[in-house]
């Protein structure tokens, strides 16, 4: 908490990633034509990609193993759990 006892600001993407999907999971976080992702789907989505890039060695140092961009500029809505993921 910051002063005043408002919640501090997420200060990662994870974590902005963890506190949306507590604040709003079921608020529609990303749509890309039929595919459709509450915020509690965006978490769960990216800590499996995230448990996948971590089981193959993966670290958020490392380059991206999809190609796809590691921080959000640039990032197209289905690369987003991947981005999240990395940075995990």
């Amino acid at each position: 908490m910051s002063e005043g006892g408002t919640p501090a600001a997420p200060t990662t993407i994870a974590a902005a990633v963890v506190s949306a999907a507590a604040r709003f999971a079921r608020r529609e976080a990303l749509v890309d034509g039929d595919t459709r992702l509450d915020f509690a789907e965006l978490a769960t989505e990216a800590r499996r990609v995230a448990g996948a890039l971590v089981a193959s060695g993966s670290s958020p140092a490392s380059a991206s193993p999809s190609g796809r961009p590691t921080s959000p500029s640039g990032c197209s809505p289905r690369s987003v759990p991947t981005t999240a993921a990395q940075w995990w």
